[in-house]
């Protein structure tokens, strides 16, 4: 009896120390998520959206079996028994997609068209990017097809987005498919609240 409360206490410990490492801020930790998920929904998989934060990774694809259909996959942190955090692959779940271009196929793009192994550096990289004044880390992540409004809604390239935030300050870091910065959103920042066009130009 002993050993198996030892034993479980040994799988809380382990659980409970896999469970700090955040999905969107840890390129091993994005990598795992993204290795089990694209092994269930299948390396030539249709995506419409990948999605995480700091407790998992979810991908929006589309059925084999039905090209109308979506489901939602996640790979992430639930609590077995309610207290022990253990990770797991979960789904599929239906999907009922919001979309603003509503060419559904136009929306979806190839798993092999992102480039997954640029993770951890894009991550550093936004956080420098953001220049944040406190301690930052990425809080969210996404990856879809760009939405181009004029002159009518339509479908662009695949994007990364990465959310830096401080507690105080956030940013949006946009990068593309390769893993490299192409824009960001830095109202959130104080530089950005204070900034004086005449002395920074």
């Amino acid at each position: 009896m002993k050993a198996a409360y030892a034993l479980i206490g040994v799988v809380f410990l382990a659980s409970a120390g896999s469970a700090k490492a955040s999905f969107v801020d840890n390129g091993a930790t994005f990598n795992e998520a993204i290795a089990a998920l694209r092994g269930t929904v299948g390396p030539h998989a249709r995506v419409l959206r990948i999605e995480g934060d700091g407790n998992g990774i979810e991908i929006q694809a589309q059925d084999p079996h039905n090209l109308h259909h979506i489901d939602r996959w996640r790979y992430g942190i639930v609590n077995y028994l309610g207290m022990i955090p253990l990770r797991r692959l979960t789904g599929p779940e239906p999907v009922d997609p919001t979309l603003i271009n509503p060419d559904l196929d136009a929306n979806l793009f190839d798993l092999d068209t992102v480039q997954f192994s640029a993770a951890s550096k894009l991550i550093e990289a936004a956080i420098a990017r953001a220049r944040l004044q406190d301690p930052a880390s990425v809080t969210h992540m996404q990856i879809q097809r760009q939405t181009i409004l004029l002159s009518e809604p339509s479908s662009g390239d695949v994007r990364w987005t990465l959310h830096v935030d401080s507690g105080r300050e956030r940013a949006d870091i946009i990068a593309n498919a390769q893993g490299a910065i192409i824009g960001a959103d830095l109202g959130g920042t104080e530089r950005a609240r204070t900034l004086n066009l005449f002395k920074e130009p």
